[in-house]
């Protein structure tokens, strides 16, 4: 399905002109690549096969639980905004 993210692309670009929203995109698709590398990578080296797996390895315990807490409040919210 199409998220509200891309559909607002469209005004996006028409509001901050073309150079500048292209510059924005590639800027936030090589902070991505980025973020992902590191987290293949911490997987790789903790032998972690899910995402809560490596926080509990990089960070204890007490930060799987506020990352429980954060994806719970997440999910709530995209129920709250779409339902």
């Amino acid at each position: 399905t199409v998220g509200g993210g891309i559909l607002s692309l469209p005004m996006a670009f028409a509001k901050s002109g073309l150079v500048l929203a292209t510059l924005m995109s590639i800027f936030a698709a090589i902070i991505t690549e980025f973020g992902n590398y590191i987290l293949c990578s911490c997987a790789r080296r903790t032998g972690s096969a899910t995402y809560m797996e490596v926080v509990n390895q990089a960070f204890g315990a007490g930060a799987e639980i506020c990352m429980t807490l954060a994806f719970l409040g997440f999910l709530m919210g995209f129920l709250i905004a779409y339902f």
